[in-house]
């Protein structure tokens, strides 16, 4: 059984995930024995059924209609809930997505700047790697400040601790 969408890590319900997988990110990680495929097949073949019942019935053309609106309906609406309200690139979340995205860049750049350059040591932090490269383009110096990336940098805190900009768990 796959976890809750809303509360699986994987799913792009949260900025980093969305800028790791990008748009096109699934919810899981198909595994060796996920039951998942033969539910699918299992559903094509049942929606298949149905439609074939209803092309063969002598029913009335609305009822058919009927039947085939609330099918197509039936089999979108997960989708559709998934776009609009769980995942962090829906109209819902992409706000909050791009606020939180547009922070790290900006403290990460301002940081930057005010030392001339930086290096950045990431830990575990993939979102953090293209915003890293975004924020510090163009920075050059002799003597770059240091910059260290944890895990939920994205979300979390930072602190500056001397020439050492700290973002996410380790920050205090």
């Amino acid at each position: 059984m796959h976890p809750d969408p809303i509360h699986d890590p994987r799913c792009l319900v949260t900025s980093e995930t969305l800028f790791v997988d990008g748009a096109n990110g699934v919810c899981h990680d198909p595994r060796v024995g996920d039951p998942s495929p033969l539910r699918a097949i299992g559903l094509v073949v049942a929606t298949a059924l149905v439609i074939a019942w209803l092309t063969r019935e002598r029913l009335p053309s609305r009822r058919r209609a009927a039947w085939l609106l609330a099918l197509a309906l039936g089999a979108a609406l997960p989708g559709w809930l998934a776009l609009l309200v769980v995942r962090a690139d829906g109209p819902m979340q992409i706000s909050a997505s791009a606020a939180e995205t547009r922070r790290l860049h900006d403290t990460l750049r301002g940081f930057a700047r005010e030392h001339g350059c930086a290096e950045v040591r990431l830990d575990h932090c993939l979102t953090c790697a293209p915003i890293a490269r975004l924020a510090l383009s163009g920075l050059a110096c002799e003597h770059p400040a240091s910059i260290e990336l944890h895990e939920d940098a994205a979300s979390g805190p930072c602190t500056i601790e001397g020439d050492t900009l700290i973002c996410g768990s380790s920050a205090r």
